[in-house]
């Protein structure tokens, strides 16, 4: 029996005695010529603050001669650390800081005052003449006067007049050498501003102020004060009044989130990590080793991290630690109540226990004398057996602890012996003398253990191995949860090759309807590897239209989908869930064309067309994700949604492998059709039919949010003159730059450390198209 109830009392006792340990902090606070200094208040506190400090806190002041002391005591289990603290001449605290422990409790911290008065500032004071593009900028000092000024445009008075655009910086050196540097950025456009207002019943708004009248242009080419956008986004107006005074705002239209998240998680009991996104679809995900799909085999060990990008450029990070631990188990006794308490660790939580008595609580009340074991199971399948004899005996006896090793079919038994020490072994199965062995057959295994007295004792355990699971099957559900109507469909079956990285359908089955069992479907035994399962819904029959195509478990895209790996211990259902698809209904179409990329060339004149892509997936979502209906392109490659009320839809083509096409479609009273939406199906992507050379480009902002240098990285398709331009919130622009872009990847680096905390835009033009991404500054 384990001997718990002394250890138990100890550990009561010790908790119920904490003892204080006193404390003695003493020192001197001296000037630059090392004498003492009267008078100054000290704090002295345990905290890492004297501001609502928790622990102990307290001031004194020092002697005539600048000494100070202070004695006190704390518990035992307090932090050993102790701050010192005093505001200098200079009205800024300074610490100091000491440690104790058991040996050394007496503590000294002598403190400088003032020794280095050297402290020094300065701010540049823009005032604007109104109605002129002149500036004056004045050098505001503080420190030791007199000052010197040296000015980056070589003037060195305290103030300078500018007329052109740029950043002007000032050094001032004041009469005790301290240096120190301000900028300012000077955008000239004189006295006028203009602010962008979004409004559902108006679309965009440009509100000016100056001297009228003023001319207006979008980014957008419009050149009214109101606009109604085709899409969700942020739009940027400038605008010029009569004295030739410029001023550019942006505002957003739509539901255009701003924000992003992912979380990584353990999926398909341990076997895979999940990115878990929040933002605005699709998403880019680039993981620490290389991989970009949203789901990857768990490393054996180590920390895994991955980095999205949403549809917005806005960019967030998550990672995982996989630190796997063998599971185990140890039963304890309670020595007021006797009951015995089983305590799992390691493996992955949450547990389940189950008892020789036949009861499933961590913890169990022994009727009787006799052995008690108990048997763990993690939420991956691990298990672990510890036994405990219960009654008054003073005889010795041994526990035998069954643990399976994490990822493996290895168990390991550990004997446990109770008596007086040394002990022997003798495992019976295979005559080890260790006092633990490794087994991979079911089976039952015996130990014999013998102490220093001569006692010897047996005891044996049972191991039940798990066998191998290889089969595919599930029941697929309808998106509205409350509706078991049965459909017509099919269940498609799709290979991954973590190697090469690619996707291959190997089977199909139909979706079985049937009262008894429901919507279900059955690969049967399948070879070992990791698949996709996609589920749809028959073209023509109930259901098709409000139950869009489905990933294991629930998912639009094939990206985002779960993985099943074959084979896997516990028996599983591998549902999917349809996502709901929700049509109000009304007069507006949109319809469109999926043809092969321009790298394959097409047997019939479409107008540049390729061949007609037949059987695509094509999805209509709203601006948030959400299901609306679905369709596949017909025989000559083209797709309608009829029957559509006035809005901003998001259709999508999904073809398992390939990224995914989006185009923003409006529809409303002044456009009820969009029919001339074009798709190109090429080797690795769908994509929009454009000739806008920006819209092809592969663009990427890194990091966002910024502290210092900010990466563009951008791929071209072909080479192009693109304009760059760094505008803020208020719509100055902060930087206009002109670059020549080859094919291939250019990086590109824009210096933000001089730029205060908040909210820019990136802007790139190439004329016919413009892309702009949200930076945030920290």
């Amino acid at each position: 029996m384990k001997r718990l109830l002394t250890i138990s009392i100890f550990m009561l006792t010790a908790l119920l005695s904490w003892a204080n340990i006193p404390i003695s902090v003493s020192g001197q606070v001296t000037d630059a010529s090392g004498n003492g200094v009267a008078d100054v208040t000290v704090y002295i506190y345990t905290d890492s603050s004297f501001i609502n400090p928790v622990g102990y806190y307290n001031s004194v002041q020092t002697d005539a001669n600048g000494f100070y002391l202070d004695n006190f005591e704390v518990p035992d289990n307090q932090t050993q650390g102790l701050v010192i603290a005093y505001i200098e001449c200079t009205n800024y605290l300074s610490e100091g800081q000491a440690f104790w422990n058991p040996g050394n409790t007496d503590l000294t911290i002598d403190l400088d005052y003032c020794q280095s008065n050297t402290f020094c500032s300065v701010e540049i004071q823009v005032d604007e003449v109104p109605g002129s593009t002149v500036s004056t900028l004045s050098a505001i000092p503080t420190g030791t006067a007199p000052f010197t000024y040296s000015w980056s445009t070589g003037a060195n008075s305290q103030s300078i007049t500018v007329t052109e655009s740029g950043e002007y910086c000032v050094e001032v050196v004041d009469a005790e050498g301290c240096t120190t540097i301000a900028c300012v950025i000077i955008v000239v456009g004189g006295n006028c501003s203009v602010e962008v207002v979004s409004n559902p019943a108006s679309g965009l708004m440009a509100f000016a102020t100056g001297m009228p009248p003023f001319t207006y242009l979008w980014d957008t080419g419009e050149t009214t004060p109101n606009i109604f956008p085709m899409q969700p986004g942020i739009y940027c107006v400038t605008i010029t009044d009569n004295s030739g005074c410029t001023s550019e705002a942006c505002g957003v239209y739509g539901n255009v989130l701003d924000s992003c998240s992912v979380s990584v998680d353990l999926v398909q009991n341990g076997a895979f990590l999940q990115a878990t996104t929040t933002g605005q679809a699709p998403y880019v995900y680039s993981w620490d080793n290389g991989a970009t799909s949203a789901v990857i085999p768990t490393p054996a060990s180590g920390m895994a991290c991955v980095t999205i990008t949403d549809a917005t450029g806005c960019e967030a990070t998550g990672c995982f630690n996989n630190n796997p631990q063998d599971c185990s188990v140890t039963i304890e006794q309670n020595p007021m109540s006797n009951d015995l308490w089983a305590y799992g660790s390691g493996g992955v939580a949450p547990y389940v226990y189950s008892w020789n008595t036949g009861e499933s609580t961590q913890s169990i009340t022994p009727i009787e004398e006799g052995e008690y074991c108990v048997t763990l199971i993690d939420a991956v399948g691990c298990s672990s057996t510890d036994c405990f004899y219960f009654g008054d005996t003073t005889d010795c006896f041994v526990n035998i602890i069954v643990t399976q090793i994490q990822g493996s079919n290895i168990y390991s038994l550990e004997a446990v012996p109770n008596g007086v020490a040394p002990f022997t072994y003798y495992w019976e199965q295979d005559g080890s003398t260790s006092s633990s062995i490794e087994v991979t057959e079911e089976g039952v295994y015996c130990v014999t253990t013998t102490d220093a007295t001569g006692c010897s004792t047996t005891a044996c355990a049972f191991v039940e191995t798990l066998s191998p699971l290889d089969q595919i099957y599930g029941s697929v559900h309808l998106g509205d949860s409350s509706n078991f109507n049965l459909i017509s469909g099919v269940v498609y079956l799709v290979v991954y090759d973590p190697v090469d990285e690619t996707l291959t359908a190997v089977d199909m089955v139909p979706i079985d309807g049937n009262v008894i069992g429901g919507n279900s479907y059955d690969f049967g035994a399948v070879p070992a590897g990791q698949y996709l399962v996609k589920a749809a819904v028959d073209a023509g029959t109930e259901g098709y239209e409000t139950n869009l195509p489905a990933y294991y478990t629930s998912h639009l895209f094939w990206n985002e989908a779960d993985l099943i790996t074959i084979p896997y211990f516990n028996p599983t259902s591998h549902d999917v869930s349809l996502i709901e698809g929700i049509n109000p209904g009304g007069p507006g179409f949109i319809g469109g064309y999926v043809s092969e990329g321009a790298n394959l060339s097409g047997s019939d004149d479409r107008g540049g067309l390729g061949d007609p892509v037949v059987g695509a997936s094509v999805l209509l979502l709203n601006p948030d994700g959400s299901g609306v209906t679905h369709t596949l392109t017909d025989a000559g490659g083209y797709f309608k949604f009829p029957d559509l009320a006035w809005g901003t839809y998001q259709v999508v083509v999904e073809i398992t492998g390939l990224d995914q096409g989006i185009k923003w479609v409006t529809i409303g009273p002044d456009q009820p059709e969009v029919t001339d939406i074009q798709f190109e199906v090429g080797a690795t992507a769908v994509t929009t039919a454009t000739n806008n050379i920006l819209d092809a480009a592969g663009i990427f902002v890194s990091p966002n949010p910024v502290s210092e240098q900010l990466l563009l990285d951008i791929n071209m398709q072909e080479a192009a003159n693109i304009q760059l331009e760094l505008i803020n919130t208020v719509g100055q622009r902060l930087l206009v730059q002109s670059v020549k872009l080859g094919t291939g990847q250019t990086q590109l680096e824009i210096d933000f450390s001089n730029y205060s905390s908040g909210l820019y835009l990136i802007r790139l033009s190439d004329g016919p198209s413009m892309r702009t991404f949200k930076i945030v500054k920290q």
